[in-house]
């Protein structure tokens, strides 16, 4: 039986960048206080509802 994980062809690692800029942080910023205030706007228009 042989194990075929292992290859002989090496492949360059390829890393992803981490780079976070000023742009990006305001993206984060901005939808996370739109990402909070959902549940907050679904309970309010729940409780609208019951009599």
């Amino acid at each position: 039986m042989q194990d075929n994980t292992a290859t002989t062809t090496s492949r360059p690692e390829v890393k992803l960048k981490r780079h976070l800029g000023p742009i990006g942080l305001l993206f984060a910023a901005i939808g996370s206080i739109i990402g909070s205030g959902w549940p907050f706007g679904a309970f309010n228009g729940s409780s609208e509802l019951r009599v």
